[in-house]
């Protein structure tokens, strides 16, 4: 059986707010902005996909996932 790289982008979402946010990158980014620093893996909802996408794209552009949406 051959190995398969899993594309998947884990979205994360803060347990203070429960906003969807982006991953973080450094120090900085690593609070949400309620000042909450605890995330839980999650499923974007239906009426935060084009959130999703925004939040996300960095990740999505570097894996060339674009492909893959459309």
């Amino acid at each position: 059986m051959e190995h398969q790289e899993d594309d998947r982008i884990i979205a994360i979402r803060c347990l203070g707010c429960h906003r969807l946010r982006a991953h973080p990158v450094d120090f900085a980014t690593y609070f949400c902005v309620c000042g909450d620093m605890r995330f839980s893996s999650t499923m974007p909802l239906p009426d935060e996909e084009k959130l999703a996408v925004k939040l996300y794209g960095r990740q999505i552009e570097e894996r060339n996932l674009w492909k893959n949406l459309f």
